[in-house]
């Protein structure tokens, strides 16, 4: 936390420990970080800003070697490390650093950093953050860049990393500090225990004796106690999604009537599990007999039971009249999906209203100019409620416009790049391009390739089933959610997607290995990845060969 001090603009940044019942050094005394005016920071930027504090705080711990600071919003890492960027004695931290650590080279950041500007362009910022030791982690990255980043940490070529809280949930590298702008996930969640102190069980490197510290920023008193109680707290509370449901159902006068519920998320996954209950036990009788036992088996019926017996006969009532409502029908159809029954029966009349059939989902054709089957496919699955939200995301703030998702995912299939379609559909007036590219980012990697893949194959399964099966050749109708996963246009590249190539150079390694007749069969294609030259990936890229056949030896794990 900062304290103002007598000199005009300065001020001292102090570090409270808190012990817990973790493997935590509680020691009595505040420890001074700093004085001054870190990062050229005064008071005045400092008071009530708590992305400056993180930042004055990680400037602090880096000499010790790497450090995560943890931000709320993609925005925010961006400016956090702007900030650090802009420090006026980066040069004497940096030389600092290299006397208790060691010198290290620029090779791999240059690497990543020609990497970072044929992906993203000349001017996106995290090129000149990385001439600074700087890197930033976040959704409004491709997945290979974020795949970088944790590689230029993990050996030690960053200094700082500035990531969102997500990171929490799947960072796997060792540093030496960590520093929390805030322990809140985006729309104010307050970040579980568990992701907290997996997140802080990074902080301690296991290559070498010294204490991990994790650090989390405050800009008065108020803010310190909620955090140091946020620290001590040491297991969730049970989740009881279940519980909550019925007791808000039953609280508001309402009857539980499960069919009518379908559109909202919660129910609609109890619904799923519900259908396929019924459907594993095959026989309406024997599923009326075991509801209690299936209930007890899901969430946190136990505790409904317990609390509340008249809710939870309620609940029982409940799914017997909804096991009525699902008998006779197709509840494959659920499992294939992952929507429930009312989606599914909701997603087959709108197919059938658009003419949407098994032989719609051609690959020749399905991503054509001119082809409107998957605009229609994207209007239908806006109207699902399993969907629809991560498919408006995928948008960008345009809305459900099932034409505008189409296009853009037609682009990305056909390998436009990522400054082509900021370009063309997500930059806003006002925007710098780093903005615009983090969103495109956001909407394609975020949401776009997961849901307009999932969304994709389940409607190829409503409308083709096993008339797939029939399709010649088959792996080419089934890969068609794939190639908006990987955003490629060919089995072969799918293929290379997967071993490990990135998105710029699999379908040019896809040419260049037709012209040499390799066989198209995923063992091949390993083979010759294996053995291709330098001078081969030249010629089958051209411009930037090395940095893209290092980047596929990085993101292989060949490095």
């Amino acid at each position: 936390m900062p304290e103002k001090t007598d000199k005009p603009g300065d001020f001292r940044l102090k570090l409270t420990t808190v012990h817990t019942n973790k493997d935590t050094i509680k020691i009595e005394d505040e420890i001074e970080l700093s004085l001054g005016r870190p990062l050229g920071l005064k008071w005045s930027n400092v008071s009530g800003n708590l992305s400056n504090v993180a930042a004055a705080t990680a400037v602090s711990l880096n000499h010790r070697g790497p450090v995560i600071v943890v931000a709320g919003k993609v925005a925010d890492t961006w400016s956090i490390a702007k900030t650090l960027h802009d420090d006026p004695e980066l040069g004497s931290r940096a030389a600092k650093r290299e006397e208790l650590l060691g010198a290290r080279g620029f090779e791999d950041i240059e690497f990543v950093t020609d990497f970072v500007k044929r992906e993203f362009g000349e001017d996106f910022a995290l090129a000149s953050l990385l001439g600074r030791r700087i890197g930033v982690h976040h959704s409004g990255l491709s997945d290979e860049a974020k795949l970088l980043m944790e590689w230029l940490v993990e050996r030690e070529h960053i200094d700082t990393l500035v990531a969102t809280t997500t990171i929490a949930q799947g960072v796997n590298f060792p540093v030496t500090g960590v520093v929390l702008a805030t322990h809140q996930y985006p729309y104010g969640k307050t970040m579980p225990p568990e992701d907290f102190w997996n997140l802080a069980g990074r902080a301690g490197r296991a290559d070498q004796a010294g204490t991990g510290i994790i650090a989390l920023a405050a800009t008065d008193a108020e803010r310190s106690e909620i955090l140091q109680t946020f620290v001590k707290r040491n297991v969730s509370v049970l989740d009881s999604v279940l519980f909550e449901m019925v007791r808000k159902m039953t609280k508001s006068g309402r009857p539980i009537e499960l069919h009518t519920l379908y559109h909202m998320k919660e129910w609609s996954t109890f619904l799923q599990y519900l259908a396929h209950s019924y459907k594993q036990i095959g026989n309406h009788a024997r599923f009326a007999s075991q509801v209690e036992q299936i209930l007890r088996g899901s969430l946190s019926y136990q505790k409904l039971r317990q609390e509340d017996a008249s809710s939870a006969n309620a609940l029982v009532e409940a799914v017997n009249q909804y096991a009525n409502v699902i008998q006779g029908k197709p509840l494959s159809l659920v499992d294939s999906t992952g929507f429930s029954w009312e989606s599914v029966s909701r997603a087959l009349a709108e197919t059938g209203k658009s003419g949407i059939s098994g032989s719609s989902w051609s690959p020749d054709t399905l991503f054509a100019s001119g082809n409107g089957v998957l605009a229609d496919a994207f209007g239908i699955l806006f109207k699902i409620p399993e969907i629809r939200e991560e498919l408006k995301d995928a948008t960008g703030g345009k809305g459900p416009d099932g034409t505008f998702l189409a296009d853009v995912v037609k682009d990305w299939v056909g390998g436009a790049s990522l400054p082509q379609l900021a370009r063309d559909y997500f930059i806003a007036d006002g925007q710098s391009m780093t903005e615009a590219l983090s969103t495109t980012c956001r909407a394609v990697y975020g949401k776009l390739t997961l849901a307009g893949s999932w969304g994709v194959s389940a409607l190829q399964s409503l409308t083709a089933g096993e008339e797939l099966e029939k399709m010649s050749p088959e792996k080419s109708y089934r890969n068609l959610p794939s190639r908006i996963f990987y955003g490629v246009n060919s089995d072969e590249a799918i293929d290379l997607r997967l071993l490990g190539v990135p998105r710029s150079a699999a379908e040019p390694l896809v040419a260049h290995f037709k012209e040499r007749r390799i066989p198209n069969d995923i063992r091949s294609l390993r083979g010759a990845l294996a053995n291709i030259t330098d001078q081969q990936w030249a010629t089958a890229m051209g411009g930037g060969a090395a940095t893209y056949k290092r980047a596929w030896r990085v993101l292989e794990g060949l490095e």
